[in-house]
Formats: C-alpha cells, structure tokens, sequence
C-alpha cells in the first residue's frame, strides 16, 4: 500500500487483527509492536477505539482493557482511541472526563487534553 493511505489503513486494521485472535488484545499490542514508526501509534490507538467499542463504551472494561498495553506508550494511544470513541460516541465531554478520571495518572493529562481537542471540533 502507498505511504499516502497507511495512516488511515492502521487505524482501521485492529479491527480486523481482534477478529482473527479471538479478541486477544495483548497479541494485537504485540503485532502493533511490530509495526514501524510512525504507523505503530496509529495501530495502538486503533486498538483505544476498538476497547471503547467492544466494552460499549463503558469506562472501567475499557481502561482494563487498555492496561493491556505492555508499555506505556501502548498504554497511551489505547487511551487516546478510546476517548475519542468516548467523546465521538456520547456527542459530549462527561464521560470522556470519566475515563481520564479513571486511568493511571501519568496519562490523565494526555486524555484530558485529546478530550478538550475533540470536543472543540463540534
């Protein structure tokens, strides 16, 4: 596939990767893993949106499910996708707010700020 398209095809890709592992999250981070810069963050914060979705949107399966990440930067950009998917699927701030409450600490910042972000854009 051509540079031009990877970004958007890895944001997309989990998706896939969770159905043919059976939902096994940690084997998806560590296919991501392998995946080269910069297109590795797109894959982990593909794997935020797909946590959200699969949990439903609800904020203690999705941070478990981020805490999946072996490292802290899986960690992170799981917890950017998710609360995108957060704010996107609520149309509102509350329970992305939620969610950052709700991860560990050296992340809320990012969480909070990526929340601000998005909800300006509405």
């Amino acid at each position: 596939m051509g540079e031009k398209y990877k970004a958007e095809c890895f944001d997309m890709q989990t998706s896939y990767a969770l159905g043919v592992v059976r939902g096994d999250f940690a084997r998806v981070f560590a296919l991501c893993a392998s995946v080269g810069a910069p297109f590795r963050t797109n894959c982990y914060q593909s794997l935020g949106r797909d946590a959200a979705a699969i949990s439903r949107n609800q904020v203690p399966a999705t941070v478990a499910t981020c805490d999946l990440g072996a490292d802290r930067e899986q960690r992170s950009y799981c917890v950017l996708g998710a609360v995108l998917d957060f704010v996107y699927y609520y149309h509102s701030d509350v329970q992305a707010q939620q969610l950052c409450a709700a991860v560990d600490a050296a992340l809320q910042h990012v969480c909070r700020s990526t929340t601000a972000k998005a909800v300006g854009l509405f």
